[in-house]
C-alpha cells in the first residue's frame, strides 16, 4: 500500500501542474485511508489555489460541496479547511443545495449561521422527517433551458415579467405538487426534464436541508412515473407522508448564475406562488 507521503508528494506535483481539480478528488480520497496535520494544510492550499482558478473551480464545486460534511467531521469544526469550503459553495451558489443536504446547518458555524439566516429572510424553514437525500439516484439533465421550463409550467413565461411574447399558457399548470405538513414543498414537472423544484425550505430533524426554495434535484424514476401516471390535470399533488417519505438527489440552485439580487427577486415570486395554490388547495 503506497504510503500517505506518497500520495503527498503526488498531490503536490499536481498542484505545481496546475491540476488542481484532480489533486482535490486525490487528497479527499487519500483522506479515507489516512489523515494528518499535513494533509489539512495541503488541502486548505488545495481550495484557495481553486478558488483562484476560475476554469478548474467549476469541474471541483460539486465535489467541494458533498465533501464539506466529510472534511468537517474529520478536520473537526473549528478547522479553516471545512470553513473556506463552505465559504466557497456559499459565494458560487450553484452546488449550495448539496451543501445544505449534507451538513449540519444547525451548527455554530459563521458560513452555516449567514446562509441559514439569507434563507430566513426568504422564507420559514419548516421540519420535515419525510425527504431523505440519496446521491444513488439518477439525476436529470439540468440547464437553462430546462429551469425556464420551470418557469413556463408555474408562470406561463420564462420568468414573471420577463420575456411576455414567449408566453406558453399550455404549460402552465402542468406540474405534481409535492405537499408536506399543510405546504407544497416542491413542483415536478412534466415538460422535458421531470426535475423538481424546491418551493420550500425544508429541514431534517439531524439539521440538514434536503430542499431549499429554488433547488433543482432529481427524484426516482418511480416516483417520476407514478407522477405521469397519476397527473389528472392543472395543479395535480401528493402528500408525502412518513409511509410515503421520498428521496431527492441535489443538482444546484436554479438561476445560480443570475445576480443575487435577482435570483431573489425571483424566488420571491416562486413563493408567492406557493402560498396562492395553497389557498387554492385550501378553498
Amino acid at each position: 500500500m503506497d504510503s500517505p507521503e506518497m500520495h503527498i508528494d503526488t498531490i503536490q506535483n499536481m498542484l505545481e501542474k496546475g491540476q488542481f481539480a484532480v489533486a482535490y478528488d486525490l487528497a479527499i480520497d487519500s483522506l479515507n485511508a489516512w489523515y494528518s496535520k499535513k494533509y489539512e494544510v495541503l488541502l486548505f492550499d488545495l481550495l484557495t489555489a481553486l478558488n483562484e482558478e476560475v476554469v478548474h473551480f467549476q469541474y471541483a464545486q460539486y465535489k467541494i460541496a458533498h465533501s464539506c460534511s466529510f472534511l468537517q467531521r474529520i478536520c473537526g469544526e473549528q478547522s479553516r479547511v471545512p470553513r473556506l469550503a463552505m465559504e466557497m459553495v456559499i459565494n458560487n451558489r450553484t452546488a449550495l443545495p448539496v451543501l445544505l443536504a449534507t451538513v449540519d446547518t444547525t451548527t455554530r458555524i459563521p458560513e452555516l449561521q449567514y446562509i441559514r439566516s439569507k434563507l430566513q429572510e426568504l422564507d420559514e424553514v419548516i421540519t420535515s422527517p419525510n425527504f431523505h437525500v440519496s446521491f444513488e439516484e439518477k439525476a436529470p439533465a439540468t440547464c437553462d433551458k430546462g429551469e425556464v421550463r420551470h418557469s413556463w409550467a408555474l408562470f406561463d413565461a420564462p420568468r414573471p415579467g420577463h420575456y411576455p411574447e414567449k408566453q406558453n399558457h399550455i404549460m402552465q399548470g402542468k406540474t405534481t405538487l409535492f405537499m408536506t405538513e399543510g405546504t407544497i414543498v416542491g413542483s415536478l414537472k412534466h415538460v422535458g426534464d421531470s426535475s423538481l423544484l424546491g418551493l420550500r425550505n425544508v429541514q431534517r430533524p439531524d439539521g440538514t436541508m434536503p430542499i431549499i426554495v429554488g433547488g433543482i434535484y432529481g427524484v426516482p424514476l418511480e416516483i417520476v412515473q407514478q407522477s405521469h401516471r397519476d397527473f389528472s390535470g392543472p395543479w395535480s399533488k401528493v402528500i408525502i407522508s412518513q409511509k410515503k417519505s421520498m428521496n431527492v438527489r441535489p443538482i444546484r440552485q436554479g438561476w445560480a448564475t443570475e445576480s443575487a439580487e435577482s435570483a431573489r427577486e425571483f424566488y420571491e415570486c416562486l413563493i408567492k406562488k406557493r402560498i396562492d395554490l395553497e389557498n387554492t388547495f385550501k378553498s
